[in-house]
């Protein structure tokens, strides 16, 4: 018996592995973690400025924030 393959759905089974990766990703404390030494660091080094450094630290404080709030009422990205 030969297999069926129908026309896009390896495409969307593509896709679909994409977006959960890209949503680990994206809600991944470890992740937000290290990118928020990297921006002490960059700044640290002289890379980037005061503000952009106090600006990005906001954006990723309150990014861990809400993941931790998600992560605590078990709220499932997959």
């Amino acid at each position: 018996m030969m297999g069926v393959s129908v026309p896009g759905l390896n495409l969307f089974s593509t896709l679909e592995l994409v977006k959960d990766l890209a949503y680990k990703e994206l809600y991944d404390p470890e992740i937000i973690r290290n990118e928020i030494k990297e921006n002490r660091m960059l700044y640290e080094f002289g890379d980037i400025s005061e503000e952009a450094y106090n600006t990005r630290k906001t954006e990723l404080m309150n990014q861990l924030e809400q993941v931790q709030k998600l992560l605590n009422a078990n709220v499932s990205f997959l």
